[in-house]
């Protein structure tokens, strides 16, 4: 019973990543990715403005493979470039293997 909750909670998550125009979930770990594919024009804003504050380059690697903290619904800090951690590693959802096995709540660097 606890699986099946565990498993509800992770679809809804994941469903509300998907549909969240324009805003995020204060706390919540998203991929740049993820953010651009539901406004692109929007994000890219934000998104550059996160990396811009933490000195990284504002390319569509960076924007896409990075990892973004919201820090309120329409603000975000830059956490983490994923293809730093190594060969084949890309930002993932929260369906992936390896970020259900960090808690899946939150997106992640992974193979």
């Amino acid at each position: 019973m606890v699986q099946v909750a565990s498993f509800v909670v992770a679809i809804a998550l994941a469903v509300s990543q998907a549909t969240a125009a324009t805003t995020c979930n204060p706390g919540q770990i998203y991929c740049g990715a993820t953010l651009r594919s539901s406004d692109t024009a929007l994000w890219d804003v934000r998104i550059n403005d996160a990396l811009r504050r933490a000195n990284q380059p504002q390319d569509g690697t960076r924007q896409n493979d990075s990892l973004f903290r919201c820090v309120t619904p329409t603000t975000l800090d830059w956490v983490d470039w994923c293809i730093d951690n190594g060969p084949g590693v890309r930002c993932q959802p929260i369906q992936n293997d390896t970020c259900r096995r960090l808690g899946g709540v939150n997106e992640c660097c992974a193979r």
